[in-house]
């Protein structure tokens, strides 16, 4: 396993940690004292961003938005975000033309079939895929191509600034209508 697998697995366990909200008030008191406020308070003004936009987006679409604690998402969600964050972090992944960097915090997407790639919210159609290929019916959960007949069921979650996007078949789906 890569170091870069390694540090996603150590920070997944400790955000499922009972102490994780203490833990990250401690980081951040320390950030504070430390002087280096401005790389936080732009990552809290873009999450702020990214959860009003992803409001107004689930009232568009006549949804209601459901708040999740991170325990509650499957490992294949919860180790994809973070690899995709991991990944982009160092530099490994591949961004839109407009370079968003994790350096300099602001909303950004990605999705679980092109991990690789982070885009800003002006660049979401190079996540897109074709209406009709295999991939856009595809469970990011367990690979299974559902037919015409079934239901994917699309979700957004966010993490910090980035939302990350995915599809899971009727097994996978892991939250209550």
């Amino acid at each position: 396993m890569s170091n870069l697998g390694k540090a996603v697995l150590a920070w997944d366990e400790f955000l499922q940690r009972d102490d994780y909200r203490e833990r990250l008030d401690q980081l951040r008191q320390w950030f504070r004292a430390s002087g280096r406020t401005s790389l936080m308070d732009q990552g809290d003004a873009a999450t702020e961003q990214l959860v009003e936009a992803l409001s107004e987006t689930a009232l568009q679409v006549g949804s209601e938005g459901m708040p999740l604690g991170y325990k509650s998402y499957p490992d294949w969600v919860r180790l994809g975000v973070l690899g995709t964050i991991a990944r982009w972090g160092a530099g490994e992944g591949t961004t839109c033309r407009h370079a968003p960097s994790i350096a300099r915090p602001r909303p950004v997407v990605s999705a679980a079939w092109k991990p690789d790639l982070v885009v800003c919210t002006a660049c979401l159609h190079l996540l897109e895929l074709p209406h009709s290929s295999a991939a856009n019916h595809t469970c990011d959960g367990c690979g299974y191509v559902v037919p015409n007949t079934e239901i994917l069921y699309s979700f957004t979650i966010s993490h910090g600034w980035l939302m990350w996007q995915a599809g899971a078949c009727a097994d996978c789906r892991f939250w209550t209508p």
